[in-house]
């Protein structure tokens, strides 16, 4: 029932931004003609929602909206936050890359299931392009050789031109671990060793290396701006997702250019930041809200940074309220107390979760005060 209202609330949420404001291609050689038959035959079919600004729209064939081809396979992240964080953040980066006035967002539709499944399995005389490292047979954390990438995500851009739809750019993201958990025996206790940040640098542009030199085998995708960025995951037990670290640009062949860090950051409230502009306004918010409704299991935060400047604030309220007719007061009020306290120049999520639902959802884009919200039946 959770997943299912999960799954409802992104779908409110990604009508909501898209308001305001995605063929089963592997990438092996000998398969270049299957792709291009599939940017033929879709080109003249797709149909674009919403509006400019600080999202992109969406790609619509034939009146449908086709989810990744490998989208199942994020799901093996630590947490919900590390797989929300994972996805949007990476959106965000290709704003720096391909404007939302003139491009348009699909997910992968180039990157089978397959190719990622191999590539985030061990190399193995089964699996020779598996980019994690062959199993070495050691269990011990200091002898073990670690799994270091989770998963791989692609996302498409395109742009309408007077010859149709053409590709004009993709990100890739790679999910790499800061710690890998592991069982030493099938039934055994779980394991785990931290990895370092530089041993997730270093195995990731290898990895990078390798993944690009597969993606320009096939020919649309040959002379097509890459953008590869670097997640770190946060671990099982963090209250915060993780964050993208690095990114490189290949404009066209397999020549990469300098790898870039990224200076993203995330504050944990009110466990952290209290001296903080937004940990001040949270706090506020917080006091408020526990005081009008004194039975909440809890009310925290993550404020999600670049830099020194914050990006948006996720909030997530736990509670006991069960009546329909009490929730949808709770969010009103809710509505009233998130204007009156939180910043008003960002996005701000807020999620309200009983202890097996999610029970409503409240967000604004950071252009207005008006939150969009929804409660769940």
């Amino acid at each position: 029932m959770k997943k299912e209202k999960l799954k409802r609330l992104f779908i409110f949420l990604f009508i909501f931004l898209v308001l305001t404001a995605c063929s089963n291609t592997q990438i092996q050689p000998g398969q270049d003609q299957d792709t291009e038959e599939y940017l033929e035959q879709e080109e003249d079919t797709p149909s674009f929602y919403g509006t400019t600004g600080d999202y992109y729209r969406p790609v619509i064939r034939e009146g449908t909206y086709r989810p990744s081809q490998s989208r199942g396979i994020t799901q093996r992240l630590n947490s919900t936050i590390n797989i929300k964080a994972f996805e949007s953040e990476l959106m965000s980066l290709a704003r720096q890359h391909f404007s939302t006035d003139t491009h348009f967002f699909e997910e992968g539709q180039f990157i089978s299931s397959e190719n990622v499944n191999a590539w985030v399995r061990r190399e193995s005389s089964d699996n020779p392009q598996g980019l994690n490292p062959a199993d070495n047979g050691e269990t011990s954390a200091e002898m073990r050789a670690p799994i270091y990438l989770e998963s791989v995500l692609e996302q498409d851009y395109y742009m309408q031109t007077e010859n149709g739809m053409q590709l004009a750019g993709m990100m890739i993201g790679l999910a790499m671990n800061s710690v890998d958990y592991y069982q030493a025996e099938q039934f055994g206790p779980v394991l785990s060793q931290d990895i370092p940040d530089e041993d997730i640098r270093n195995q990731s542009r290898e990895m990078i290396d390798q993944i690009l030199n597969e993606v320009r085998e096939v020919e649309a995708l040959s002379d097509v701006p890459i953008v590869f960025a670097v997640f770190k995951q946060s671990p099982r037990d963090s209250l915060a997702g993780g964050n993208y670290i690095s990114q490189t640009v290949s404009l066209s062949g397999n020549e990469l250019g300098e790898y870039e860090d990224l200076d993203f950051s995330k504050l944990v409230l009110p466990l952290e930041g209290e001296e903080t502009p937004v940990g001040t306004s949270f706090e506020a918010f917080k006091s408020e809200v526990e005081q009008f409704f004194p039975n909440l299991s809890g009310v925290t935060g993550i404020a999600s940074y670049m830099g020194d400047q914050i990006e948006s604030l996720q909030i997530d309220i736990t509670t006991q309220f069960y009546g329909e007719a009490e929730m949808i007061a709770f969010a009103q009020y809710l509505e009233v107390a998130a204007q009156n306290h939180l910043p008003t120049n960002i996005p701000v999520e807020i999620t309200v979760d009983s202890m097996d639902d999610v029970e409503a959802f409240l967000y604004t884009n950071g252009e207005s005060s008006h939150y969009f919200s929804h409660v769940f039946n």
